[in-house]
């Protein structure tokens, strides 16, 4: 067994080749020996903690500030210095349902009343469509979940962070759709990057009216910064003029709403479906 613990020569200890430099060339081990200090370790965590807090500082100061300026510079491969687009919707989507959670923002189940539940099971019982498969499956479906909805809120909520991932591709679509013709071309990559961090910058504003909400009850009224930024951020990236800009968000936002009730017609379906077994 191979106890060379220690580099005792200039050569990479992963794969052997003599780096020409703090890396090596060959795998992308970092030179040195493979025991190091305490204080090597700290000093390696401050750099890491302090490189990716500048990182997020900056990415998070041009979403806000300049958002038409950080998707252009990541289509032009100038990467550096932002956090990638995906791990960015990522923290954002984290932070947004913990901030619900916290602020009771979030689905939260309720036991009815005796009274009220049994209002409510009559006037389930009461409903009649033209399908009677449909009536069959719909009836007891709602009947447990007025018995349990905690049942019902567990499974919508597992799948709504899952569902909101879709708004990525589903908004792409929509602008790929938006944007035939346009020179320079866009392609559906660039597309999804714009939709990332457009959505990314929507989880923000709904962040701030979750924790805000709490001091300020009239806090949603930040959602008014929504259309203001999408109409920069969208004659930004994609050019054109005013109307044609008012245009395409105007499709956007329709198509998306659209896609959104769809989404959770779906949602609803599974949280009866899935609780009831």
């Amino acid at each position: 067994m191979e106890r060379a613990y220690h580099q005792d020569s200039q050569a990479c200890l992963n794969c052997g080749t003599v780096p020409a430099g703090r890396w090596c060339q060959n795998c992308g081990q970092k030179s040195g020996p493979a025991h190091r200090s305490v204080l090597d370790l700290m000093r390696e965590l401050a750099e890491l903690t302090t490189h990716a807090d500048s990182r997020l500082w900056r990415t998070m100061t041009a979403l806000v500030l300049r958002p038409a300026t950080l998707t252009r510079d990541f289509l032009l491969g100038r990467r550096a210095s932002q956090i990638p687009p995906l791990r960015l919707f990522f923290v954002v989507l984290l932070v947004l349902f913990t901030a619900g959670s916290l602020t009771r923002h979030g689905m939260v189940s309720v036991d009815l009343p005796a009274a009220d539940r049994q209002q409510v099971e009559k006037a389930i019982n009461g409903i009649h469509t033209r399908s009677p498969r449909l009536e069959a499956w719909l009836k007891p479906h709602l009947l447990r979940a007025v018995n349990k909805p905690e049942a019902v809120v567990e499974v919508i909520r597992e799948w709504l962070e899952r569902f909101t991932l879709l708004m990525l591709p589903i908004a792409a679509s929509l602008l790929w759709v938006l944007t035939v013709g346009v020179r320079p071309r866009f392609t559906f990559f660039d597309h999804m990057i714009f939709a990332t961090h457009s959505l990314s910058f929507a989880g923000l504003v709904q962040i701030a009216v979750f924790l805000l909400g709490t001091l300020i009850p009239a806090s949603g009224v930040l959602l008014l910064v929504l259309p203001v930024h999408l109409f920069r951020h969208m004659r930004g990236v994609y050019g054109g003029g005013v109307a044609l800009t008012l245009l395409r968000m105007t499709i956007l936002g329709l198509g998306s709403l659209f896609a959104v009730a769809v989404l959770f017609v779906i949602l609803a379906w599974m949280g009866l479906q899935f609780a009831a077994d």
